[in-house]
């Protein structure tokens, strides 16, 4: 299983540690550190905690103290060692009622999801989140790191590796090469989701963080290497087409 271990600190200074699961891609790409909810609209679960977080939702500041990718045992030990820390830094300040490691698990939480009422609510938190241009900001600058760019590469390997793995490759491929596919794609061009990307920028630029965060983009993809990146793309993308169209000569 893949967790975060966080705390979150209300501007009263008390303070909250604790484990959220997150998917495999947003333990590598969240950022470890932010303001109000987790980029997954979370906020932290403690009783005593809730009625900080109604209360200081926005101001909130969150840090991520470990990201464990093991078991859950794994998972439980590091929040059974941050509320610790946290207690013995704070003392009275922390929040935590239990010592950790009493989290739901996966049954719990798909129990959970099948109740509609509370899948509405966190997907609209969720949803809410990531409209936020500083949240996708960060979270796309998390993505385009060197080692973010290696873990997914090694990823994609080792997934090629096998023939299973190899089998879904291929479907994929072709899937993403259809008519449909592609002018699934193209919706990106037009001018509306040009008008979208513009208004998007310019709120992220509003901000110095916004505006150091676009300064390294824009660095990145000019860099050497991204360009080198996207010619090899584009020739890999015309081998496909050439493939797709031409089946009989690979067969």
């Amino acid at each position: 299983m893949q967790a975060v271990i966080y705390i979150f600190r209300c501007p009263k200074g008390r303070v909250y540690a604790g484990r959220r699961t997150v998917s495999p891609e947003a333990l590598r790409c969240w950022p470890s550190r932010g303001t109000g909810a987790l980029p997954d609209g979370y906020a932290g679960s403690g009783k005593a905690w809730q009625a900080v977080a109604r209360k200081h939702r926005d101001t909130l500041i969150w840090r991520i103290l470990a990201r464990v990718d093991g078991t859950s045992q794994d998972a439980d030990m590091a929040e059974r060692r941050a509320v610790a820390l946290v207690r013995a830094l704070f003392g009275r300040r922390c929040l935590n009622l239990r010592d950790g490691g009493q989290g739901m698990t996966s049954r719990d939480a798909r129990a959970l999801w099948a109740d509609p009422a509370y899948a509405e609510r966190t997907g609209a938190a969720i949803r809410e989140a990531f409209a936020r241009p500083e949240v996708r900001a960060k979270l796309n600058a998390a993505a385009n790191t060197p080692e973010a760019r290696q873990r997914r590469s090694a990823t994609s390997k080792a997934v090629a590796q096998t023939p299973e793995g190899r089998g879904r490759l291929a479907r994929a491929t072709e899937a993403s090469l259809t008519p449909e596919a592609r002018a699934k794609r193209n919706t990106g061009q037009s001018e509306d989701a040009r008008a979208k990307r513009r208004e998007s920028l310019r709120a992220v630029a509003a901000t110095d963080e916004g505006r150091e965060v676009l300064t390294r983009a824009v660095a990145a993809s000019t860099s050497p290497v991204a360009q080198a990146r996207r010619l090899l793309t584009r020739t890999v993308n015309q081998y496909r087409l050439f493939a797709a169209a031409h089946p009989e000569l690979f067969q």
